[in-house]
């Protein structure tokens, strides 16, 4: 079995464009959305992508509007995301 997965990256997409995936993963039956972001993309100028406080906060506009997609997240190991895929762990991710 292959996993269906989409990726989302507040450094390198939209907010329109996540939001896009949210809403066709959830449309699509993909279960499984990974969001890609450091820890260093937290702060002002840790990133080139967010090098003012503004876009700081921003990015946490972004990532409040884009949690309203989801019913459920939860924290996967990979090695647990591979386990599940596997059929041997109930779903824990659900998109809205």
């Amino acid at each position: 079995m292959i996993a269906r997965t989409a990726w989302l990256s507040p450094a390198e997409s939209t907010l329109d464009s996540m939001t896009r995936a949210a809403r066709g993963a959830r449309n699509d039956g993909i279960e499984h959305l990974e969001l890609m972001l450091q820890s260093s993309e937290l702060m002002p100028g840790g990133s080139p992508s967010f090098p003012r406080s503004i876009d700081i906060e921003r990015l946490y506009v972004s990532l409040r509007t884009l949690s309203r997609y989801f019913r459920v997240v939860r924290r996967h190991e990979l090695r647990e995301f591979l386990e599940r895929m596997r059929g041997r762990l109930r779903p824990t991710l659900a998109v809205a």
